[in-house]
């Protein structure tokens, strides 16, 4: 497999850091928000028919990343407002550049491929570049960008397009010439309303199975109208309508309108500002077999024509398939996720990156499926072999909203399902994997599901290495408006987990949504927040569900090769665990974790006959809910334990 070298200057959460300080309260859906929240703004200001917004990475967003680079478009001094862009040459731009005087001032657009990313835009630079595209050479998107050796050296913005839009500008470029806008704001138009990028609310996700939402009644699954629009020019627009379009098409059969809504803004003010209007009505889908529905977001002022209406229209589509469950975009054509960037956690403090744990929310509303398969991938900084890697799992928790409340709680989580995945040699950086799924307390089983639940899938993403995202899609803006909207509701997307559980326990309630993002963002938005979100942090973990509901009294069991006591179970000072074995194990893997999956202590025992017993004291561990994983040549059982003082 080739290679991947992208990603790893992408965004880096800086968890030591209070991530909620000035935040805006957010109370009505028709206040103003500030220009921090849109982040920088890329366009295609001409030719016409290239005009719009643009979708892509950047080396540096200006949130103060270890590993960002080049320029922030927010840190300009003055916008890049309408200019030439210029093809590099050579394209590849790994040498000297030989066209530098027609370079000069303008926007360099160089082809990805042969060298590193801050070589590429050092040459740009060298050549009086006042910015460049770097066009993908591979399908799927734009990815992040390391900076390599040299990229410590530039000043310039540095931003990466999709082969797709870099063929369609790298085609205009002589005739009739394209030009460019980088700002933090406006593109210099005095009458220019747009639709954020990637500032539409979606559905619960991109691909839902057809025996989940057929005949649904669920709120979980219910879609809203919603959209984040800015004022980005120089005059007040007046009844400012939003208008959504949702269309059906059936696999095999036409296209159809299913229902149109709108609502209309009376007033809007230019000045910075960015305003979410909310069609209030939400509803239900109603697919009875598999397809596509489509999505269209258009807005315009009723007192004048648009300068620029190249943002003004936004789409998005989702899927009604078989099995397949995926909150991340989805390439059908060759069956895998959609991820073009990678993310990591550090620790402000001392700059490390530890094990994390993340996931996307999935809600089942008919029970009895099967957890077949879940997909992942991982990357480490620079590509290359991940042999290293070590043991990846796939957990699938199951929440019990006991409070009532709507807010995922530590103590209100349980793993019930889990994947494994052991890197070996021939695996390489940003490789996906699929995992078969079991239930976490009988290896010989498969994990079913139950009615009206919702699921955590997570991955446990080990030291320095990024975990797969698919870079685009947005669900802050679905999350925003259905805590807003008259038939509110806390509807979650791809909650985080990085520090331990007794810091979870003793956390400041004001600060626990910086680890469970739910509740927290429904009420405040801060200046990093939508920044981030939009730049698409939905972690790359399809799922497949089975075909049929199974009866699971009747599914004949695996032979089991081991048997588990746990004892004392709570316990206080020690816990116990005993394994006998039906044949003989090469390694038993005994592995705690706390109420949340982080890991606490590990051990492994080799050559094993018969039985086994592994003891870990508990007189240091916070009272609370653990799990204790026995891995027996890769079969694993869990068990859950309380500890008491």
């Amino acid at each position: 497999m080739k290679k991947l070298n992208f990603l790893l200057s992408a965004l880096i959460f800086m968890l030591c850091a209070p991530l909620f300080l000035n935040a805006q309260n957010m109370g009505n859906y028709d206040e103003n928000w500030y220009i921090d929240y849109v982040g920088e703004r890329v366009s295609v200001t001409s030719p016409a028919s290239l005009a719009g917004p643009v979708t892509y990475t950047i080396a540096n967003d200006g949130g103060g990343g270890a590993n960002e680079w080049g320029q922030s478009i927010r840190a300009l001094g003055s916008p890049i407002l309408n200019v030439d862009v210029v093809k590099a040459d050579p394209y590849e731009a790994c040498v000297t550049l030989t066209n530098g005087a027609s370079l000069s001032g303008k926007i360099a657009l160089v082809k990805r491929g042969n060298c590193e990313f801050g070589a590429k835009a050092k040459a740009a630079q060298d050549a009086g570049a006042v910015a460049c595209i770097i066009v993908n050479n591979v399908s799927g998107g734009p990815v992040g960008m390391g900076k390599g050796a040299v990229g410590g050296q530039v000043t310039i913005p540095v931003i990466m397009v999709s082969d797709v839009d870099g063929a369609a500008i790298e085609a205009m470029v002589d005739a009739p010439g394209v030009k460019v806008s980088m700002t933090s704001w406006g593109n210099g138009f005095n009458n220019d309303l747009g639709i954020l990028t990637n500032g539409v609310a979606l559905s619960h996700a991109y691909s839902i199975p057809l025996a989940q939402i057929k005949n649904t009644s669920s709120e979980a699954f219910k879609n809203l109208g919603a959209a984040v629009i800015g004022n980005f020019g120089t005059t007040t627009a007046t009844n400012v309508v939003l208008k959504s379009t949702l269309s059906w098409t059936p696999d095999g059969g036409s296209t159809s309108v299913v229902r149109e809504d709108s609502t209309t803004v009376a007033s809007f003010a230019p000045g910075d500002s960015i305003i979410s209007p909310i069609i209030d009505q939400t509803y239900g889908l109603t697919a009875t077999t598999t397809g596509r529905y489509d999505i269209k977001y258009e807005v315009k002022a009723g007192n004048w024509p648009d300068d620029f209406p190249g943002d003004n229209v936004q789409e998005a589509s989702f899927y009604v398939k078989r099995q397949l469950y995926s909150k991340g975009r989805y390439d059908f054509t060759n069956n895998h996720a959609l991820s073009n960037i990678s993310y990591t956690v550090v620790n402000s403090q001392n700059n490390t990156q530890g094990d994390f744990t993340w996931g996307p929310f999935y809600y089942l509303e008919k029970p009895d499926y099967y957890f077949e398969r879940a997909t992942f991938g991982l990357t480490i900084s620079g590509g290359g072999d991940m042999s290293s890697t070590g043991e990846v799992l796939i957990w699938i928790w199951e929440w019990n909203d006991q409070s009532g409340d709507s807010v995922v709680q530590a103590g209100e989580i349980n793993i019930v399902g889990v994947g494994k995945k052991v890197y070996g040699t021939g695996d390489t950086s940003g490789q996906r994997f699929t995992v078969e799924i079991k239930d976490a307390y009988d290896e010989t089983k498969k994990l079913s599901n139950k009615a009206n639940t919702w699921y955590w899938v997570t991955c446990t993403v080990p030291t320095n290495t990024y975990i797969n995202c698919d870079g685009q899609s947005n669900y802050f803006v679905r999350s925003w408006a259905r805590f807003h909207a008259s038939s509110k509701a806390y509807d979650a997307y791809a909650p985080m987990y990085s520090a331990n559980y007794q810091a979870l326990l003793n956390e400041d309630p004001s600060q626990l949504m910086q680890h469970f993002p739910f509740a927290r963002f429904y009420f405040n938005v801060d200046s990093t927040r939508y920044s981030q979100q939009k730049s698409g942090m939905v972690p790359s973990i399809p799922l497949e569900m089975s075909l049929w509901t199974v009866d699971v009294d009747d599914v004949q069991k695996e032979k089991s090769s081991f048997n588990v006591g746990l004892y004392p179970n709570p316990a206080t000072d020690v816990i116990n665990v005993s394994v006998e074995l039906d044949e003989d194990a090469d390694k038993i893997h005994y592995v705690v974790m706390d109420g949340i999956g982080a890991r606490v202590t590990e051990t492994t025992h080799e050559q094993v006959s018969g039985s086994d017993t592994y003891s870990v004291s508990t007189d240091k561990l916070a009272a609370g809910n653990y799990y204790m994983m026995i891995d027996v040549d890769d079969k694993i059982k869990v068990r859950k334990f309380t500890v008491v003082k």
